[in-house]
């Protein structure tokens, strides 16, 4: 018997980098929720870090991308 896990995966729009992934063993809202949540607070993390950081002035621009 084989076990399906599904993936949602969020990707920089912009460096194709991977922003976060999520493992599940049902395909449902839940996970997709949670792994947009969890990207967007990583680009906030980001974001302020940048902003805090007076040696380095970078504007980043993220797109969030689905694949189905």
């Amino acid at each position: 018997m084989h076990h399906l896990n599904y993936q949602s995966t969020i990707l920089d729009g912009y460096t194709k980098e991977i922003i976060d992934v999520k493992w599940s063993k049902f395909n449902n809202n839940k996970l997709v929720i949670d792994n947009l949540n969890d990207a967007i607070n990583k680009i906030k993390k980001i974001k302020k870090d940048l902003a805090s950081c007076t040696m380095s002035r970078q504007k980043n621009s993220y797109e969030i991308v689905f694949y189905f």
